[in-house]
């Protein structure tokens, strides 16, 4: 396994922790920052609303990447592939994680068995 194979996969498994680390966080945030200034100046709310749609957009730009990746899995059949997508979308926060894990880190059994019979 080459360096650069397995940097791609931490990379990959980095960012699919994102919306754990970037999103959930985010509102938390927002209320502390609420809470230490009831009188939110203009500043204030750019700061704020900057480091949201930073978020969000890294957030929807790892979810478009790991919805290419399970459209062009080939260890995945057209109803997985589908089924995949659907999980992402509607568990995100979770899921890219487990999709990760089972196809990215580990990978196919098919690849690792020896071919022959």
């Amino acid at each position: 396994m080459s360096k650069r194979f397995t940097l791609r996969k931490v990379l990959l498994g980095i960012a699919s922790l994102t919306a754990l680390l970037i999103g959930a966080p985010i509102w938390p945030i927002f209320s502390i920052v609420a809470a230490m200034d009831r009188h939110f100046d203009l500043t204030t709310i750019i700061v704020l609303m900057t480091v949201w749609s930073v978020a969000s957009l890294v957030t929807f730009g790892v979810a478009m990447y790991f919805i290419y990746l399970v459209y062009h899995n080939e260890a995945l059949q057209a109803e997985q592939k589908v089924i995949w997508t659907m999980l992402l979308i509607f568990f995100w926060p979770v899921m890219p994680v487990i999709y990760w894990y089972n196809y990215i880190w580990k990978e196919p059994q098919a690849d690792r068995s020896p071919q022959g019979g």
